[in-house]
């Protein structure tokens, strides 16, 4: 009796700091969105969200988060461009990253740089329908002409997203070895 009450209050735990992380990753949508110009950065910080409940949750959790932090965002500011960014870049990316990384080297790098740039393509395609965005009329950065602005665009994302998945690995270990045990997250599921 005594196992099944601790096996739900583990549970109702759970399911109460997803709650949470999940707030506060919209939040942190919203501000980016009304913000305007940090859209990338502000939705690679409202992934750590994620990240932070991947590494004291699992994976499950950490799906449930992204995708209740996705759905919501979608439905309360719709015309935000963060908001795609979010879903299709980088806030399931550290799922993508957990599972890819049990995986031998190479492998794990074809398939992060499959993702982004499935994800990328997919961005580019919505930004096109939905935001009138088009590549062949404009230029990037002021510096690139558009016929070959596209292009750019793939060769700067991949570059980034290097540094990205770079400075992800190092919060994770960050995080493991100074952060969660002076937060304390953790101690919820003992």
């Amino acid at each position: 009796m005594n196992g099944n009450r601790r096996k739900k209050s583990i549970r109702l735990r759970k399911t109460a700091l997803s709650a949470m992380f999940t707030a506060l990753g919209t939040v942190i949508l919203f501000l980016g969105g009304a913000l305007g110009d940090l859209d990338l950065t502000v939705s690679a910080v409202a992934s750590l969200i994620v990240l932070i409940c991947l590494i004291e949750m699992g994976a499950g959790s950490a799906l449930g988060v992204f995708a209740a932090t996705s759905a919501l965002s979608l439905i309360l500011f719709p015309s935000y461009f963060i908001v795609p960014m979010y879903i299709c870049f980088v806030g399931g990316y550290p799922v993508v990253k957990y599972y890819s990384e049990k995986l031998k080297k190479p492998i794990a790098r074809l398939i992060k740089f499959l993702y982004m740039n499935a994800m990328l393509t997919a961005l580019a395609v919505l930004g096109m329908k939905l935001y009138g965005l088009d590549s062949s009329d404009g230029e990037l950065f002021g510096l690139i002409p558009g016929r070959y602005a596209l292009l750019a665009l793939y060769i700067i994302a991949n570059m980034t997203f290097l540094l990205f998945d770079y400075c992800l690995s190092k919060l994770t270990v960050l995080y493991n070895a100074v952060l969660a045990k002076r937060i304390g997250i953790y101690k919820l599921f003992k």
